[in-house]
């Protein structure tokens, strides 16, 4: 029996079945990550114990020990029976040992090409094709997608296309130094936080030191040790999954992950001296939906709408959900401009595509938008959300809906729009007047069924509704109103003649939030539309 101590070589790895596209990172990736790990640690030590290091059998039953508490986890029978027989033939011959070591790896192989779920993509970056193929050989598993580029224009043309849950990079590139390459990944957040894995033959400790200063994860001298090289990678993919935390409900990256790109990105801002900017989304009485349609299809309506919003991004953008109905959106070496564009198109992919409730009923919702530009002393993504969150708020101002504003606009805002549905020219005139002397602007109807068309196409700081109209009576067009989720909270004063109690209770039911009977005072009609102007403005404006 040898008792040398094991020299450091390449692992003798098969070539595997070509994997599937890869979906986003989750809990069943690393999962079958960690399957490979213990794949590729078990296979090393099978070639050590053919070759009959003591210490390999050892080695074996650690792994196999660890591997023992995973599969009970994943609830896979077949790897659990097959760690107890291995385990307990450590006592019988070396024969029967290797045999059921080898009956080990075969279950374990078949567990992990049977495991469904999202896989991940490799990219390799490397103009040599023999060390590519061989990297390619390496890295392939059937939970993994290798991508091959020989130049680092052929890699950004990828990256353009892909999401990559890890890098490998050479150095020696054809087109670019490969440490400016490294920089440009680390500035972009959408790779901001890949890791990068380093392969090289330039290997002095000045290179190492200035690769780990731009962000490299990993470096190893060409030629490199198999083992030693897939173990890192699997680690490393390993906390990429674990860290590359994604929104449940919409699939996007959830508000931790934007921070964590955003930190990444903005270390490096500096060096790209590339504009940035950041983005917050804001659904329009997405409350409302709510309240009228219930969460089942509030649910739907930001799956669906983030859909839309995503087609109208490019592959660099960072598109994420940061709470509630509030999302964030990095645009990377983009101008204001240039990112006020992209969310105008965004607006009216959303704002024009029906939605429809559980119930049947179609809908149409819409987002505000806060738009700024990355300053120098930015070093939270908390404190830039909370300067373009204050856009938001001026989005909304006086009820608006469905706008794009950025810091650089001087946005005058919009006069609080008054609907006004009264048949009565005597009184309409009055309500006109006063409500245009107290700075609203006034859209009058004499019947209630325009009325109700046109609130649902826009949008109302107030709802003055007469009792008494031809074809929808005021009660009817109330009733309409509070059905809509744009209106479902819009302030309503019903104004008639009748002073009977049952109709002063029927339009409280319906939800008026005040009754005035006519005729009328002005003074106390502009006191009323203030106080329930002013009392609804919190839900107008969001904190």
């Amino acid at each position: 029996m040898k008792t040398t101590s094991r020299p450091s070589r390449p692992r003798p790895s098969a070539p595997r079945a070509t994997p599937a596209p890869v979906l986003p990172a989750s809990r069943r990736t690393y999962d079958r990550e960690s399957l490979v790990a213990f794949l590729d640690a078990l296979e090393a030590e099978r070639v050590d114990l053919h070759e009959g290091f003591p210490e390999a059998i050892a080695s074996i039953l650690r792994i196999a020990q660890a591997l023992h508490h995973a599969a009970r986890t994943l609830k896979l029978d077949a790897v659990t029976r097959a760690v107890d027989a291995l385990e307990k033939a450590a006592s019988d011959s070396p024969d029967a040992f290797k045999a059921r070591l080898d009956d080990l790896l075969g279950v374990l192989r078949r567990s992990i090409a049977e495991a469904t779920g999202p896989k991940a993509r490799i990219l390799v970056i490397d103009p040599d094709p023999d060390t590519a193929a061989m990297l390619e050989v390496i890295l392939s598993t059937p939970n993994r997608e290798v991508f091959l580029a020989g130049s680092a224009r052929e890699a950004e043309r990828l990256l353009a296309r892909e999401a990559f849950a890890l890098i490998i990079l050479e150095l020696v590139l054809p087109d670019m130094d490969g440490r400016n390459l490294l920089v440009r990944l680390r500035a972009h957040a959408v790779t901001a936080l890949t890791p990068v894995i380093v392969v090289s033959s330039f290997a002095q400790a000045q290179v190492k030191t200035e690769c780990y200063a731009l962000g490299a994860d990993a470096f190893f001298e060409k030629p490199f040790d198999a083992a030693a090289f897939s173990a890192q990678v699997s680690a490393h993919l390993q906390r990429r999954i674990l860290r590359d935390t994604t929104d449940p409900l919409t699939g996007l990256p959830d508000g931790l992950a934007l921070e964590e790109a955003f930190e990444r990105a903005r270390a490096f801002y500096d060096l790209s001296e590339t504009p940035f900017c950041v983005a917050v989304l804001d659904f329009d009485d997405f409350k409302a939906v709510n309240a009228v349609y219930g969460p089942l299809t509030g649910d739907d309506v930001l799956q669906k709408a983030t859909t839309l919003i995503a087609k109208c991004l490019r592959a660099f953008d960072l598109f994420g959900r940061w709470e509630g109905d509030r999302f964030g959106i990095l645009f990377p070496n983009t101008t204001l401009d240039e990112a006020a564009e992209i969310l105008d198109r965004a607006s009216q992919a959303v704002r024009y595509e029906p939605f429809r409730a559980h119930n049947g009923q179609t809908f149409h919702v819409s987002f505000s938008a806060g738009l700024v530009s990355l300053k120098a002393d930015d070093a939270r993504l908390e404190d830039v959300v909370e300067r373009a969150r204050r856009c938001v708020r001026r989005a909304k101002a006086n009820g608006a809906r469905g706008r794009v504003i950025t810091e650089a606009q001087a946005v005058t805002p919009e006069k609080p729009r008054v609907l006004v549905a009264e048949q009565d020219e005597d009184a309409a005139a009055i309500l006109a007047f006063r409500l245009r002397r107290d700075g609203f602007e006034v859209v009058r109807f004499d019947d209630g069924k325009r009325l109700v068309a046109f609130a649902e196409r826009h949008r109302a700081a107030l709802v003055i509704l007469a009792a008494k109209l031809p074809g929808l009576d005021g009660f009817e067009a109330l009733e309409r109103l509070r059905a809509m989720p744009a209106h479902a909270r819009t302030p309503v004063l019903m104004l008639t003649s009748m002073g009977r109690e049952r109709d002063i209770v029927r339009g409280f039911e319906l939800g008026a939030d005040d009754y005035l009977l006519k005729p009328f005072s002005p003074v106390e009609l502009s006191a009323r539309v203030r106080r329930l102007v002013e009392r609804h403005t919190p839900e107008i404006l969001p904190a």
